[in-house]
């Protein structure tokens, strides 16, 4: 299985069935997260999806897929009192989601996900990914890019950065963001990047 489809079934099964199991089938025992929604390892992602209430569904907008690193833009609902706007990255490696990404930031309307979906432009894709990279300015922690999209993590002193940016004929034509706060503690000893 590719990255993509690996993080596309782990997914499916860990938000759409929400089987808390498929924690153990699908994330390394050395499972490293990066989130403030919960813990290292299998058992930090089972006790999230364990956690979900029955009302909560996962809608997928967009997924690239850079390398090993697999970057899914969507909708969250059922998670709070209104649906969630994310960003996910999964890091494979071995067949299994080794380390994983994320902000999420309430919906305020449709124009937060709305737009190009498609990948294309696959020989752009390191055009791309310069012309994005020297646009950052904040401190540039990581960048996704397939194609069209473009995905960069920053911050500044006190906020992450999500950004999805989709490039055609070498201009930027439609961008996507996430702004989360920098949370002061995390369940974890990763950091938020």
């Amino acid at each position: 299985m590719s990255a993509r489809d690996i993080v596309l079934t782990a997914v499916g099964q860990l938000f759409g069935d929400k089987d808390p199991a498929a924690a153990d089938r699908w994330a390394s025992p050395t499972y490293i997260q990066h989130s403030s929604l919960g813990p290292d390892g299998p058992a930090g992602l089972r006790g999230l999806v364990a956690t979900l209430p029955p009302t909560f569904h996962y809608e997928i907008h967009r997924v690239i897929t850079d390398g090993d690193e697999v970057a899914l833009h969507g909708t969250y609902h059922g998670f709070g009192p209104v649906p969630m706007v994310a960003f996910d990255i999964f890091r494979v490696e071995d067949g299994k989601l080794a380390e994983h990404w994320d902000a999420l930031m309430p919906q305020t309307s449709g124009v937060e996900v709305d737009g190009v979906t498609e990948v294309t432009d696959l020989d752009a894709t390191e055009a791309n990914r310069k012309l994005v990279v020297s646009s950052v300015g904040n401190e540039l922690h990581k960048v996704v890019a397939e194609g069209n999209f473009v995905l960069t993590v920053s911050s500044s002193e006190d906020t992450a950065f999500y950004d999805l940016y989709d490039v055609a004929g070498g201009q930027v034509t439609a961008h996507w963001q996430v702004a989360r706060p920098i949370p002061a503690e995390l369940p974890h000893d990763n950091g938020l990047f």
